[in-house]
C-alpha cells in the first residue's frame, strides 16, 4: 500500500523565488491520498503569505500554512513543520519528507523516491545527492561547490561514513524515524541536515548503513537568488564541533 508523503516546505521572503506553477502541477496530477503540502511560513517581510494564501484557496484540503511573525530559522521552521505533519490524524501509514521553496530538487522526483520505501522495509530514510552523472543535471556555483566539498570531507570525518551529500535538500523519513529524529531541538542551525545523520547513527550505531539510501539526484540547479551566504562557510565551524560532540558524548 503506498503510503501518503507529507512534504514540509520551509519560506523565508520566497514570494520572488517560490515556482507557484510547479506546485500546481504538482497537486493537480497527485491524488489526495498520496501528498499533502505543508508551508512554514518562517517570518516572512514581504509577499512570501500571501502568495501561500493565494493556493491554499485553490487547493484547501492539500495544503496546511503555519505562520511565525518572527524568522525562527530553517533548522527550527523544518523540525516543526515535521512535528505538525506527525501529528495530523490521517489513518494511512505516512511518510514525511522536506524541499527547499525554490524546488531545485523538483516536487516530482521527491515523490518518486517514496518507491525506495516500498522496495525496501528496513528503509528509514531516503535522501537525494548531487553526485554528478553521465544522465543527470547539477547546475551550482563554483564557490558553492568548494564549499560543498569542503563540508562533505568534514562530514566524513565526524560521522565515520562515506556518505556523499548531505546538504542536496529533499530527505525522506518514515514516520515512526521522523519521531525519533526531531524530537529534540537542534543544536545548529545551519547545518541541521549532518545533524540529523548524526542521530540517525546515533539511533542504529550498527546497522545505520542498511536503514539509509542515497539517491544521485536527477535535477538539481542552484538558483541565482540563494539566500545562503558565502560566509555560512565560516559559521558552521562551531556547530560542527557541536555535532561532533553530540555523536561522540556517550563513546568516551
Amino acid at each position: 500500500m503506498t503510503s501518503l508523503l507529507h512534504i514540509v516546505i520551509p519560506c523565508f521572503n520566497e514570494a520572488q523565488r517560490i515556482p507557484l506553477c510547479q506546485f500546481k502541477s504538482f497537486l493537480l496530477k497527485t491524488p489526495i491520498s498520496r501528498a499533502i503540502i505543508t508551508f512554514i511560513n518562517d517570518g516572512s517581510t514581504d509577499d512570501t503569505l500571501h502568495k501561500l494564501l493565494e493556493l491554499k484557496r485553490i487547493f484547501p484540503n492539500r495544503i496546511e500554512i503555519i505562520s511565525y511573525s518572527e524568522n525562527q530559522g530553517k533548522a527550527i521552521a523544518v523540525r516543526l513543520g515535521i512535528l505538525k505533519a506527525l501529528s495530523s490524524n490521517e489513518k494511512q501509514s505516512k511518510l514525511i519528507s522536506y524541499l527547499d521553496a525554490d524546488l531545485a530538487v523538483s516536487l516530482e522526483e521527491c515523490y518518486n523516491m517514496t518507491a525506495y520505501f516500498n522496495k525496501n522495509p528496513n528503509l528509514i530514510c531516503c535522501f537525494s545527492s548531487r553526485i554528478t552523472q553521465a544522465n543527470n543535471i547539477i547546475k551550482k556555483k563554483i564557490s558553492r561547490h568548494i564549499i560543498g566539498r569542503i563540508i562533505a570531507n568534514i562530514t566524513r570525518y565526524i560521522l565515520k561514513t562515506s556518505i556523499h551529500d548531505t546538504q542536496c535538500g529533499c530527505k525522506l523519513f518514515t514516520s515512526k524515524a521522523a519521531k525519533q529524529i526531531f524530537k529534540q531541538p537542534f543544536v545548529s542551525s545551519w547545518v541541521f541536515d549532518i545533524e540529523i545523520f548524526a542521530r540517525i547513527i546515533k539511533s542504529f550505531p550498527k546497522e545505520y548503513k542498511n536503514v539509509i539510501l542515497e539517491i544521485p539526484v536527477k535535477k538539481w540547479i542552484n538558483h541565482n537568488e540563494s539566500k545562503v551566504p558565502i560566509s555560512y562557510g565560516f559559521k558552521i565551524i562551531p556547530e560542527l564541533y557541536q555535532i561532533y560532540r553530540y555523536l561522540h558524548q556517550d563513546r568516551h
